[in-house]
């Protein structure tokens, strides 16, 4: 009965253009009602059922992960050559650099461990005269590298001869027993102090060539040994 009633009064506003209409039903009378008109648009909006909202998914979150540590290693620099030796210098003598009884040979490093034999006594230096690859100048005593004068220790002699690279290298040796600073000879230029060279090479009436007596050095160094001879041990052929 209620709807019928709306439904009328809904009507009688429409007619009257009114937004309220008062209506009687069997002599009774009915409070205003009012009527909010919409037009077709509205009305389909309204009636027309709501999404509702999509629920709201929070961003996932890695897991929180602690980077191992590591550790800043950077490699070794690689090596200089050639190496400034000349700190280790004790004195340059004719524009030779010499280095007297030098510092035991370091791990790693391109020097030479020599180790002369038949050293016949202790008084003086076993000299050792380092030659490069420049065979014009093997030899020649105002064209060394570097010479070491090591104390001479009766039968066996250890030192080092540090080198400023790797590398090709011949060592000429001699005892300077007297400690003149020279190897001294006597007549036709026959060695009156014992001797000897890289390799060992046979001895003859000429003195051995570059390539008798050349040895390549690594980064790492080596070890030599050079045995000393007395000019009447050639002459007797023990050394030849």
């Amino acid at each position: 009965m209620k709807r019928i009633l709306t439904a009328i009064i809904v009507c009688l506003a429409i007619a009257t253009g009114s937004r309220t209409a008062f209506a009687q039903f069997n002599g009774k009378a009915y409070s205003e009602l009012e009527v909010i008109l919409y037009d077709a648009e509205t009305i389909e909006r309204i009636n027309k059922p709501k999404t509702p909202p999509l629920p709201i998914t929070p961003s996932p979150v890695a897991p929180s992960v602690t980077a191992p540590s590591v550790l800043n290693i950077q490699p070794p620099p690689p090596p200089i050559y050639p190496r400034d030796l000349s700190p280790r210098y004790t004195m340059i003598e004719k524009g030779v650099p010499i280095i007297i009884d030098p510092q035991p040979c370091e791990p790693s490093k391109p020097d030479l461990a020599i180790t002369i034999e038949n050293v016949e006594n202790s008084k003086g230096f076993i000299v050792a005269d380092l030659h490069d690859d420049n065979e014009e100048n093997f030899l020649n005593s105002d064209k060394v590298v570097l010479r070491i004068r090591a104390t001479a220790q009766a039968g066996r002699t250890y030192f080092c001869l540090p080198l400023p690279s790797p590398g090709e290298y011949a060592v000429g040796i001699y005892h300077d027993e007297n400690d003149n600073h020279k190897f001294d000879k006597g007549l036709l230029k026959i060695p009156k102090e014992r001797f000897g060279m890289s390799n060992n090479p046979p001895f003859g009436l000429k003195a051995p060539d570059y390539s008798e007596s050349a040895f390549t050095v690594p980064e790492t160094g080596t070890e030599i040994t050079i045995q000393l001879f007395s000019s009447g041990d050639i002459l007797k052929g023990s050394k030849r």
